[in-house]
Protein backbone atom coordinates (compact mmCIF):
# COMPACT_ATOMS: atom_id res chain seq x y z
CA UNK A 1 0.00 0.00 0.00
CA UNK A 2 2.89 2.37 1.19
CA UNK A 3 4.67 1.19 -2.39
CA UNK A 4 1.83 2.24 -4.56
CA UNK A 5 1.26 5.63 -2.94
CA UNK A 6 5.31 6.39 -3.16
CA UNK A 7 4.76 5.59 -7.02
CA UNK A 8 1.72 7.24 -7.64
CA UNK A 9 3.09 10.54 -6.13
CA UNK A 10 6.29 9.92 -8.16
CA UNK A 11 4.06 9.92 -11.27
CA UNK A 12 2.26 13.21 -10.16
CA UNK A 13 5.48 15.19 -9.69
CA UNK A 14 6.86 14.35 -12.90
CA UNK A 15 3.60 14.96 -14.78
CA UNK A 16 3.45 18.32 -13.09
CA UNK A 17 7.29 18.97 -13.83
CA UNK A 18 6.56 18.14 -17.22
CA UNK A 19 3.82 21.02 -17.31
CA UNK A 20 6.24 23.81 -15.23
CA UNK A 21 9.08 22.94 -18.35
CA UNK A 22 6.53 23.40 -20.74
CA UNK A 23 5.12 26.48 -19.97
CA UNK A 24 8.42 28.16 -19.61
CA UNK A 25 9.36 27.23 -23.23
CA UNK A 26 6.02 28.75 -24.00
CA UNK A 27 6.32 31.86 -22.43
CA UNK A 28 10.13 32.08 -23.46
CA UNK A 29 8.67 31.57 -27.09
CA UNK A 30 5.83 34.17 -26.32
CA UNK A 31 8.13 36.60 -25.17
CA UNK A 32 10.92 35.68 -28.15
CA UNK A 33 7.68 36.46 -31.12
CA UNK A 34 6.58 39.58 -28.93
CA UNK A 35 10.46 41.29 -29.58
CA UNK A 36 9.97 39.98 -33.17
CA UNK A 37 6.50 41.62 -33.96
CA UNK A 38 7.77 45.18 -32.85
CA UNK A 39 9.93 47.31 -34.78
CA UNK A 40 10.98 51.08 -35.58
CA UNK A 41 10.56 53.05 -38.96
CA UNK A 42 14.22 53.09 -40.51
CA UNK A 43 15.25 56.86 -40.22
CA UNK A 44 17.35 58.69 -38.59
CA UNK A 45 16.56 61.47 -36.99
CA UNK A 46 19.67 63.04 -37.97
CA UNK A 47 20.01 62.46 -41.49
CA UNK A 48 16.84 63.84 -42.34
CA UNK A 49 16.68 66.34 -44.84
CA UNK A 50 13.73 66.58 -46.13
CA UNK A 51 9.59 65.79 -45.02
CA UNK A 52 6.74 65.94 -47.33
CA UNK A 53 3.15 65.55 -46.57
CA UNK A 54 1.22 64.10 -49.51
CA UNK A 55 -2.41 64.47 -48.86
CA UNK A 56 -5.42 63.81 -51.83
CA UNK A 57 -7.23 66.84 -52.66
CA UNK A 58 -4.90 69.77 -50.57
CA UNK A 59 -2.04 70.96 -51.40
CA UNK A 60 1.58 69.26 -50.38
CA UNK A 61 2.99 70.41 -47.81
CA UNK A 62 7.34 70.20 -47.36
CA UNK A 63 9.88 70.96 -44.41
CA UNK A 64 13.46 70.70 -45.59
CA UNK A 65 16.87 71.23 -44.14
CA UNK A 66 17.73 75.28 -45.50
CA UNK A 67 20.97 74.03 -46.67
CA UNK A 68 23.73 71.98 -46.66
CA UNK A 69 25.16 71.81 -43.24
CA UNK A 70 23.06 74.13 -41.97
CA UNK A 71 20.60 73.25 -38.80
CA UNK A 72 17.79 75.44 -39.85
CA UNK A 73 14.03 74.74 -41.25
CA UNK A 74 12.25 76.07 -44.09
CA UNK A 75 8.65 74.76 -44.18
CA UNK A 76 6.85 75.02 -48.11
CA UNK A 77 2.73 75.24 -48.48
CA UNK A 78 -0.08 76.69 -50.70
CA UNK A 79 -0.61 75.72 -54.34
CA UNK A 80 1.22 76.54 -57.56
CA UNK A 81 -0.55 79.66 -57.90
CA UNK A 82 0.78 81.27 -54.45
CA UNK A 83 3.17 79.56 -52.78
CA UNK A 84 4.53 80.33 -49.38
CA UNK A 85 7.54 78.60 -47.15
CA UNK A 86 8.69 80.02 -44.05
CA UNK A 87 11.84 79.54 -41.97
CA UNK A 88 10.76 76.72 -39.45
CA UNK A 89 10.95 76.91 -35.55
CA UNK A 90 14.29 74.41 -35.31
CA UNK A 91 12.86 73.23 -31.94
CA UNK A 92 9.97 72.02 -33.30
CA UNK A 93 11.37 70.39 -36.32
CA UNK A 94 13.60 68.04 -34.54
CA UNK A 95 10.74 67.06 -31.64
CA UNK A 96 8.76 66.29 -34.56
CA UNK A 97 11.26 64.50 -36.54
CA UNK A 98 11.99 62.50 -33.47
CA UNK A 99 8.65 61.38 -32.47
CA UNK A 100 8.66 59.58 -36.28
CA UNK A 101 11.72 58.37 -36.22
CA UNK A 102 11.41 56.92 -32.48
CA UNK A 103 7.73 55.06 -33.37
CA UNK A 104 6.92 51.69 -31.79
CA UNK A 105 5.66 49.95 -34.60
CA UNK A 106 3.63 46.61 -34.54
CA UNK A 107 4.09 44.81 -37.46
CA UNK A 108 0.97 43.51 -39.23
CA UNK A 109 0.17 40.62 -41.34
CA UNK A 110 -2.54 42.83 -43.24
CA UNK A 111 -1.31 43.71 -46.57
CA UNK A 112 -3.79 46.18 -47.50
CA UNK A 113 -4.77 49.60 -46.38
CA UNK A 114 -8.66 49.77 -46.84
CA UNK A 115 -8.57 53.92 -46.78
CA UNK A 116 -5.39 56.36 -47.46
CA UNK A 117 -5.27 58.92 -45.42
CA UNK A 118 -2.38 60.61 -46.43
CA UNK A 119 1.47 59.72 -47.26
CA UNK A 120 4.48 61.22 -45.27
CA UNK A 121 7.77 60.83 -47.64
CA UNK A 122 11.02 61.04 -44.95
CA UNK A 123 14.10 61.78 -47.49
CA UNK A 124 18.17 61.13 -46.21
CA UNK A 125 21.32 62.94 -46.35
CA UNK A 126 22.01 59.72 -48.82
CA UNK A 127 19.05 60.81 -51.27
CA UNK A 128 16.99 57.25 -49.65
CA UNK A 129 13.59 57.48 -49.13
CA UNK A 130 10.88 56.48 -46.78
CA UNK A 131 7.09 56.17 -47.58
CA UNK A 132 5.00 55.77 -44.93
CA UNK A 133 1.29 55.46 -45.75
CA UNK A 134 -1.14 56.14 -43.15
CA UNK A 135 -4.79 54.39 -43.07
CA UNK A 136 -8.26 56.49 -41.90
CA UNK A 137 -9.51 54.31 -39.85
CA UNK A 138 -7.82 53.42 -36.42
CA UNK A 139 -8.70 50.10 -34.27
CA UNK A 140 -8.27 49.92 -30.25
CA UNK A 141 -6.48 53.37 -30.65
CA UNK A 142 -3.94 52.36 -33.32
CA UNK A 143 -4.00 53.19 -37.52
CA UNK A 144 -2.77 50.42 -40.09
CA UNK A 145 0.50 51.94 -42.13
CA UNK A 146 2.53 50.99 -45.23
CA UNK A 147 6.03 51.48 -45.44
CA UNK A 148 7.85 51.64 -48.62
CA UNK A 149 11.60 52.11 -48.25
CA UNK A 150 13.30 52.99 -51.33
CA UNK A 151 16.68 53.87 -52.79
CA UNK A 152 18.39 56.95 -54.03
CA UNK A 153 16.83 55.54 -56.90
CA UNK A 154 13.44 55.88 -56.06
CA UNK A 155 13.22 51.96 -56.18
CA UNK A 156 11.33 50.36 -53.46
CA UNK A 157 13.40 47.74 -51.69
CA UNK A 158 11.42 46.76 -49.19
CA UNK A 159 7.52 46.88 -48.52
CA UNK A 160 6.36 45.94 -44.95
CA UNK A 161 3.09 46.60 -43.18
CA UNK A 162 1.93 47.36 -38.99
CA UNK A 163 0.35 49.46 -36.73
CA UNK A 164 1.42 52.64 -35.02
CA UNK A 165 -0.24 54.68 -32.55
CA UNK A 166 -3.05 57.32 -34.28
CA UNK A 167 -1.73 60.25 -32.69
CA UNK A 168 0.89 59.90 -35.02
CA UNK A 169 -1.31 60.20 -37.93
CA UNK A 170 -3.28 63.18 -36.36
CA UNK A 171 0.60 65.04 -36.02
CA UNK A 172 2.07 64.38 -39.57
CA UNK A 173 -1.33 63.72 -41.83
CA UNK A 174 -4.10 65.77 -40.14
CA UNK A 175 -2.11 68.75 -38.91
CA UNK A 176 0.63 68.69 -40.71
CA UNK A 177 3.70 70.57 -40.35
CA UNK A 178 2.60 74.19 -40.81
CA UNK A 179 2.90 74.06 -36.46
CA UNK A 180 6.28 73.80 -37.73
CA UNK A 181 6.69 77.21 -38.53
CA UNK A 182 8.19 80.17 -36.72
CA UNK A 183 6.60 83.02 -35.30
CA UNK A 184 9.43 85.32 -35.54
CA UNK A 185 9.69 87.69 -38.32
CA UNK A 186 13.37 88.68 -38.22
CA UNK A 187 15.63 85.65 -37.14
CA UNK A 188 18.63 87.84 -36.49
CA UNK A 189 20.21 89.67 -33.12
CA UNK A 190 20.60 93.10 -32.84
CA UNK A 191 24.10 93.43 -33.12
CA UNK A 192 23.80 91.95 -36.81
CA UNK A 193 21.50 94.62 -38.20
CA UNK A 194 23.09 96.86 -40.32
CA UNK A 195 20.30 98.96 -42.00
CA UNK A 196 16.54 99.59 -41.57
CA UNK A 197 14.27 101.52 -43.83
CA UNK A 198 10.84 102.63 -43.12
CA UNK A 199 8.33 104.48 -45.47
CA UNK A 200 4.65 105.38 -44.78
CA UNK A 201 2.81 107.44 -47.61
CA UNK A 202 5.56 110.56 -48.55
CA UNK A 203 7.57 109.78 -45.68
CA UNK A 204 10.61 107.91 -45.27
CA UNK A 205 13.70 107.18 -43.38
CA UNK A 206 16.72 104.64 -43.37
CA UNK A 207 19.37 104.16 -41.06
CA UNK A 208 22.76 102.53 -41.18
CA UNK A 209 25.07 101.50 -38.90
CA UNK A 210 28.80 102.78 -39.16
CA UNK A 211 31.52 102.42 -37.08
CA UNK A 212 30.81 105.02 -34.99
CA UNK A 213 27.21 104.45 -34.34
CA UNK A 214 23.95 105.03 -36.24
CA UNK A 215 23.36 107.27 -39.13
CA UNK A 216 20.76 108.16 -41.29
CA UNK A 217 21.27 108.06 -44.70
CA UNK A 218 17.81 108.82 -46.41
CA UNK A 219 16.59 111.46 -47.16
CA UNK A 220 19.59 113.10 -45.97
CA UNK A 221 22.87 112.47 -43.92
CA UNK A 222 22.55 113.33 -40.59
CA UNK A 223 23.68 111.70 -37.30
CA UNK A 224 21.08 109.27 -35.87
CA UNK A 225 20.25 109.16 -31.85
CA UNK A 226 22.12 105.49 -31.50
CA UNK A 227 19.69 104.81 -28.24
CA UNK A 228 16.84 105.58 -30.72
CA UNK A 229 17.72 103.59 -33.34
CA UNK A 230 18.51 100.48 -31.32
CA UNK A 231 15.25 101.09 -29.74
CA UNK A 232 14.08 100.99 -33.25
CA UNK A 233 15.71 97.84 -34.12
CA UNK A 234 14.69 95.77 -30.49
CA UNK A 235 10.99 96.79 -31.87
CA UNK A 236 11.62 95.49 -34.94
CA UNK A 237 12.60 92.20 -33.80
CA UNK A 238 9.94 91.20 -31.43
CA UNK A 239 7.73 91.58 -34.62
CA UNK A 240 5.97 88.11 -34.56
CA UNK A 241 3.08 86.57 -36.74
CA UNK A 242 -0.16 86.27 -35.07
CA UNK A 243 -1.02 83.50 -37.40
CA UNK A 244 -0.51 82.63 -41.07
CA UNK A 245 -2.97 83.02 -43.92
CA UNK A 246 -3.27 79.82 -45.58
CA UNK A 247 -4.94 81.14 -48.93
CA UNK A 248 -4.52 84.87 -50.22
CA UNK A 249 -7.20 85.99 -52.40
CA UNK A 250 -7.17 89.01 -54.79
CA UNK A 251 -8.49 91.45 -52.10
CA UNK A 252 -5.72 90.15 -49.65
CA UNK A 253 -3.30 91.00 -52.99
CA UNK A 254 -4.76 94.33 -53.50
CA UNK A 255 -3.57 95.50 -50.44
CA UNK A 256 -0.05 95.00 -50.87
CA UNK A 257 -0.29 96.86 -53.86
CA UNK A 258 -0.93 100.06 -52.16
CA UNK A 259 0.24 98.97 -48.75
CA UNK A 260 -0.17 101.13 -45.39
CA UNK A 261 3.91 101.03 -44.67
CA UNK A 262 7.07 98.97 -46.10
CA UNK A 263 9.91 98.12 -43.44
CA UNK A 264 13.26 96.86 -44.61
CA UNK A 265 16.13 95.43 -42.63
CA UNK A 266 19.34 94.36 -43.91
CA UNK A 267 21.66 91.94 -41.58
CA UNK A 268 24.80 90.43 -42.44
CA UNK A 269 23.76 88.48 -45.35
CA UNK A 270 20.24 88.10 -44.52
CA UNK A 271 17.73 90.80 -46.20
CA UNK A 272 13.99 90.92 -45.33
CA UNK A 273 11.15 93.54 -46.18
CA UNK A 274 7.70 93.25 -44.46
CA UNK A 275 4.84 95.11 -46.48
CA UNK A 276 1.71 96.22 -44.30
CA UNK A 277 -1.58 96.03 -45.95
CA UNK A 278 -5.04 96.58 -45.50
CA UNK A 279 -7.26 95.43 -42.20
CA UNK A 280 -7.77 92.27 -41.23
CA UNK A 281 -10.31 92.92 -38.97
CA UNK A 282 -12.96 95.93 -38.62
CA UNK A 283 -11.57 96.97 -35.52
CA UNK A 284 -8.07 98.02 -37.33
CA UNK A 285 -6.46 95.96 -34.69
CA UNK A 286 -4.76 93.66 -36.88
CA UNK A 287 -3.58 93.75 -40.33
CA UNK A 288 -2.29 91.79 -43.15
CA UNK A 289 1.45 91.82 -44.49
CA UNK A 290 3.79 90.03 -46.37
CA UNK A 291 7.13 88.96 -45.03
CA UNK A 292 9.92 88.27 -47.85
CA UNK A 293 12.81 86.63 -46.41
CA UNK A 294 15.81 84.25 -47.78
CA UNK A 295 13.83 81.73 -46.53
CA UNK A 296 10.94 82.71 -48.62
CA UNK A 297 8.12 84.50 -48.75
CA UNK A 298 4.27 84.21 -46.32
CA UNK A 299 1.16 86.14 -45.73
CA UNK A 300 0.42 86.61 -42.33
CA UNK A 301 -1.65 88.49 -39.61
CA UNK A 302 0.16 91.39 -37.80
CA UNK A 303 -1.12 93.03 -34.47
CA UNK A 304 -1.46 96.77 -35.16
CA UNK A 305 -0.22 97.90 -31.42
CA UNK A 306 2.82 96.07 -32.40
CA UNK A 307 3.70 98.12 -35.25
CA UNK A 308 2.41 101.39 -33.34
CA UNK A 309 6.15 102.40 -32.22
CA UNK A 310 7.40 102.37 -35.73
CA UNK A 311 7.94 106.18 -37.08
CA UNK A 312 9.22 106.65 -41.18
CA UNK A 313 9.45 110.42 -39.97
CA UNK A 314 13.62 111.69 -39.75
CA UNK A 315 13.43 113.75 -37.15
CA UNK A 316 12.42 110.92 -34.56
CA UNK A 317 15.81 109.52 -35.56
CA UNK A 318 18.55 112.59 -35.63
CA UNK A 319 20.37 112.80 -32.59
CA UNK A 320 19.55 115.55 -29.85
CA UNK A 321 23.37 116.48 -29.48
CA UNK A 322 24.01 119.07 -32.54
CA UNK A 323 27.29 117.55 -33.49
CA UNK A 324 28.93 114.15 -33.27
CA UNK A 325 32.36 115.73 -32.68
CA UNK A 326 34.30 114.60 -29.91
CA UNK A 327 35.39 118.07 -27.40
CA UNK A 328 38.81 116.77 -27.54
CA UNK A 329 38.94 117.14 -31.25
CA UNK A 330 38.19 121.09 -31.26
CA UNK A 331 41.72 122.88 -32.17
CA UNK A 332 39.93 125.90 -33.01
CA UNK A 333 36.68 127.93 -32.84
CA UNK A 334 35.53 130.75 -35.63
CA UNK A 335 32.75 132.66 -35.34
CA UNK A 336 31.71 134.47 -38.08
CA UNK A 337 28.55 137.20 -38.45
CA UNK A 338 25.51 137.40 -40.98
CA UNK A 339 27.63 138.43 -43.95
CA UNK A 340 30.21 135.55 -43.40
CA UNK A 341 33.32 137.92 -42.18
CA UNK A 342 34.87 136.32 -39.33
CA UNK A 343 34.52 138.13 -35.72
CA UNK A 344 36.03 136.02 -33.34
CA UNK A 345 38.51 133.28 -33.50
CA UNK A 346 39.92 131.13 -30.29
CA UNK A 347 42.95 128.59 -31.38
CA UNK A 348 43.59 125.61 -28.52
CA UNK A 349 47.70 125.48 -28.05
CA UNK A 350 49.09 122.89 -25.27
CA UNK A 351 45.63 122.65 -23.43
CA UNK A 352 45.30 126.11 -23.65
CA UNK A 353 42.56 128.71 -25.29
CA UNK A 354 44.43 131.68 -27.26
CA UNK A 355 42.07 135.04 -28.80
CA UNK A 356 43.39 137.73 -29.55
CA UNK A 357 46.98 135.91 -29.73
CA UNK A 358 46.93 136.08 -25.56
CA UNK A 359 46.07 133.15 -23.58
CA UNK A 360 42.05 133.39 -23.37
CA UNK A 361 40.61 135.04 -19.89
CA UNK A 362 38.66 132.89 -17.37
CA UNK A 363 35.75 134.74 -18.58
CA UNK A 364 36.05 133.31 -22.66
CA UNK A 365 37.74 129.79 -21.31
CA UNK A 366 34.58 129.74 -19.80
CA UNK A 367 32.69 130.82 -22.71
CA UNK A 368 34.17 128.50 -24.76
CA UNK A 369 33.71 125.81 -23.09
CA UNK A 370 29.98 126.30 -22.70
CA UNK A 371 30.12 126.28 -26.26
CA UNK A 372 31.70 123.41 -26.94
CA UNK A 373 29.39 121.40 -24.33
CA UNK A 374 26.07 122.68 -25.67
CA UNK A 375 27.17 121.86 -29.23
CA UNK A 376 28.82 118.27 -28.85
CA UNK A 377 27.35 116.95 -25.63
CA UNK A 378 24.24 118.39 -24.30
CA UNK A 379 21.10 117.13 -25.85
CA UNK A 380 18.29 119.80 -27.46
CA UNK A 381 14.89 120.19 -25.86
CA UNK A 382 13.52 119.50 -29.72
CA UNK A 383 14.63 119.20 -33.35
CA UNK A 384 12.44 119.90 -36.95
CA UNK A 385 13.67 119.58 -40.15
CA UNK A 386 12.50 122.63 -42.44
CA UNK A 387 13.77 123.93 -46.28
CA UNK A 388 16.47 125.50 -47.34
CA UNK A 389 13.73 128.24 -48.49
CA UNK A 390 13.10 129.39 -45.20
CA UNK A 391 13.75 132.28 -43.93
CA UNK A 392 16.83 132.64 -42.71
CA UNK A 393 17.46 134.57 -39.33
CA UNK A 394 20.29 133.62 -37.81
CA UNK A 395 23.02 135.86 -36.47
CA UNK A 396 25.87 134.17 -37.33
CA UNK A 397 27.71 130.77 -37.58
CA UNK A 398 30.22 128.95 -35.56
CA UNK A 399 32.60 126.89 -37.35
CA UNK A 400 34.51 124.10 -35.63
CA UNK A 401 38.32 122.91 -36.84
CA UNK A 402 40.43 119.75 -36.03
CA UNK A 403 44.08 119.73 -35.44
CA UNK A 404 44.64 119.59 -39.59
CA UNK A 405 42.57 123.12 -39.75
CA UNK A 406 39.91 120.76 -41.35
CA UNK A 407 36.38 122.72 -40.68
CA UNK A 408 34.36 119.13 -38.71
CA UNK A 409 31.28 120.97 -38.16
CA UNK A 410 29.62 124.20 -38.95
CA UNK A 411 26.00 125.63 -37.46
CA UNK A 412 23.82 128.76 -38.03
CA UNK A 413 22.49 130.00 -34.71
CA UNK A 414 19.92 132.85 -33.23
CA UNK A 415 18.66 133.56 -30.45
CA UNK A 416 14.95 134.12 -29.96
CA UNK A 417 11.86 134.48 -27.71
CA UNK A 418 9.75 131.57 -26.74
CA UNK A 419 6.29 131.71 -24.18
CA UNK A 420 8.74 130.13 -21.49
CA UNK A 421 11.39 132.49 -21.96
CA UNK A 422 14.52 132.46 -24.68
CA UNK A 423 15.89 129.70 -26.68
CA UNK A 424 19.42 129.25 -28.75
CA UNK A 425 18.32 127.69 -32.30
CA UNK A 426 21.51 126.15 -34.00
CA UNK A 427 21.39 124.92 -37.34
CA UNK A 428 22.79 123.00 -40.17
CA UNK A 429 22.04 122.06 -43.74
CA UNK A 430 21.41 118.33 -44.68
CA UNK A 431 20.85 118.33 -48.21
CA UNK A 432 20.26 120.54 -51.47
CA UNK A 433 16.75 121.53 -49.76
CA UNK A 434 16.46 120.09 -45.92
CA UNK A 435 17.77 122.11 -43.02
CA UNK A 436 18.03 120.73 -39.22
CA UNK A 437 17.31 122.87 -36.34
CA UNK A 438 17.99 122.33 -32.99
CA UNK A 439 15.91 124.07 -30.78
CA UNK A 440 18.03 124.41 -27.10
CA UNK A 441 16.11 126.09 -23.92
CA UNK A 442 18.81 125.41 -21.06
CA UNK A 443 20.31 128.20 -19.39
CA UNK A 444 23.97 126.91 -20.11
CA UNK A 445 22.48 126.99 -24.19
CA UNK A 446 21.06 130.47 -23.38
CA UNK A 447 23.91 131.71 -22.29
CA UNK A 448 26.11 130.48 -24.58
CA UNK A 449 23.84 132.13 -27.33
CA UNK A 450 23.71 135.53 -25.80
CA UNK A 451 27.46 135.12 -26.09
CA UNK A 452 27.44 133.96 -29.45
CA UNK A 453 25.12 136.80 -30.77
CA UNK A 454 27.34 139.32 -29.35
CA UNK A 455 30.53 138.27 -30.51
CA UNK A 456 28.76 137.92 -34.23
CA UNK A 457 28.25 141.64 -33.54
CA UNK A 458 32.39 142.47 -33.23
CA UNK A 459 33.70 144.66 -35.74
CA UNK A 460 35.73 142.46 -37.97
CA UNK A 461 39.26 143.53 -38.65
Amino acid sequence: MQVRTILLWIIIAGLLGGVVVISRQSTVKAHTQEQDSWRSLPIDAARVVALVRTVEGLDDQRVERAGEGETGWIVYWGGDGHRQSWAGDERRARAGIRNLATQRIAISEDDAIADLSGTIRVIDADGKQTDIAFGSTPAGGYIPIRVDERDNEGIVQSRWFGRVESELKDAMITTGFLPWRSEKLFAVTPSQVEEVSLQAGASTVTLSREIGGWMISKPFQARASDSTADNLVGSLLELSALSFVERVDKAIQDGFETPIATVSVQADSEAAVLVIGGQADMDGEVFFAQISTNSGSSVIQIKGKDLSSLTPTPEAYISKVPSDTSPSDISRISITGKDGRTRFEAVRKAGDWIVDGAIATPQYVQALTRLVDVTCTKPATGIRVSSKNDDDDSSGAVHLFNQSNTEIDMFTFSLGPTDDGLRLVLSKDLSDVDRVNWYCTSDEAVGTGAWLTAAASRRSN
